[in-house]
């Protein structure tokens, strides 16, 4: 039986990495893995709430801080349900996101303190780190361009964000 192992795709919306994720869930299925597939934020029924107010909750403006947090709190309830679980019965979990999103869009790209968002990170985790983090990377122009829907709160933030 192979070691479990925890495997989050990043990436911005349009690189293809929820396809990817789906792609390797049934290769791993195929393979006899044990596999759990998850989405952060979301993938919880509190995640999902927290998610559909963070991109979709225009009707309140959110700050850079509570934005952050509201994605760390979707974590702390993904990784008690969803994650920890699933290692401990010695699957591969492979999560469509996961803290590197934190670090990047509330980070570098929104101006807070890279290094807090890793602490209060390991702390809402309680220190559970991928195994390996698969980056997708685009120009956002491309990235934006493959998008097939409308953008969400997040994704509305324009080209200087991205």
């Amino acid at each position: 039986m192979p070691r479990p192992a925890f495997i989050p795709l990043a990436g911005l919306d349009g690189t293809g990495k929820s396809p990817q994720c789906r792609m390797l869930v049934e290769w791993l299925s195929a393979k006899k893995v044990p596999v759990t597939a998850c989405t952060d934020p979301g993938g919880t029924a509190l995640g999902a709430e927290l998610r559909k107010l963070l991109l979709f909750g225009r009707e309140h403006r959110i700050t850079t801080t509570t934005e952050a947090m509201l994605f760390m709190a979707s974590r702390a309830q993904l990784v008690e349900e969803v994650i920890k679980p699933a290692l401990a019965r010695g699957e591969v979990v492979v999560s469509d996101r996961f803290l590197l999103a934190n670090v990047v869009y509330q980070g570098y790209a929104g101006g807070m303190n890279v290094d807090d968002l890793w602490t209060v990170g390991r702390f809402v985790t309680g220190g559970l780190e991928p195994d390996l983090t698969l980056v997708f990377d685009l120009p956002p122009e491309v990235a934006v361009a493959r998008r097939n829907r409308e953008a969400d709160r997040m994704e509305d933030r324009g080209a200087d964000y991205y």
